[in-house]
């Protein structure tokens, strides 16, 4: 994805490093024309990407986790262990996430993990109650992620001449992507956190990105 303004881009695979003006800065680095009201102009800032940049989680694939939770809220349930009943559940859960994204009300460009449990009107089917279920989904997020070394290391240097921003598009509540960076090592309290799922704005459309230099 192309740059949304000359401070700003997309990295999904690389830190976006910004300095003064004046200063010579590589081909991955922007400047930061236009400093946020909680930035200086004279200060130098380095955004990063959060999930698959910063954090990864265990499993091959992303719906991997959904399984995993499926199993997990059918553990004290009669024949809870049966595979065809656990993707059952697991298939419902991913499939209620694209049904509310397509009916996603005009406004807001990303929904929540609340409003995804909300729209499982079904889980009644396996004796499940929502709240109960969307708590374990946070509990296991949190046990799945993983650190990214060299993306760690490079935070840990950057951040001893930088201001470090995350950035993320995710559904999860900004807490709980605070707890994952607080757990492995990379969240000091000079830094700032903007998720998606809170602002309601994502990163692809380049609103995101609009609201962290507002």
């Amino acid at each position: 994805m192309p740059p949304i303004s000359s401070s700003l881009s997309n990295t999904s695979a690389s830190s976006d490093v910004r300095k003064p003006k004046e200063e010579e800065h590589t081909s991955n680095s922007h400047v930061l024309e236009h400093p946020t009201k909680e930035l200086k102009t004279s200060e130098a800032v380095c955004s990063f990407d959060v999930f698959d940049t910063c954090l990864t989680r265990v499993f091959a694939q992303s719906t991997g986790l959904f399984f995993e939770l499926a199993k997990r809220v059918l553990k004290e349930k009669p024949h809870g262990h049966y595979r065809e009943i656990i993707s059952e559940l697991a298939r419902y859960r991913i499939k209620t996430e694209s049904r509310v994204r397509e009916n996603h009300r005009k406004g807001l460009e990303e929904i929540d993990l609340g409003k995804i449990y909300r729209h499982m009107e079904s889980l009644s089917e396996w004796d499940i109650d929502a709240a109960t279920m969307m708590q374990a989904e946070l509990e296991l997020e949190l046990e799945c992620v993983r650190p990214i070394l060299t993306t760690l290391n490079q935070v840990r240097e950057l951040r001893k001449s930088h201001r470090i921003l995350f950035i993320s598009d995710i559904y999860l509540p900004e807490e709980t992507v605070r707890q994952m960076l607080e757990k492995l090592g990379f969240w000091d309290p000079a830094d700032k956190l903007y998720v998606s799922s809170k602002v309601g704005l994502i990163k692809w459309s380049g609103n995101l990105f609009k609201h962290v230099l507002e």
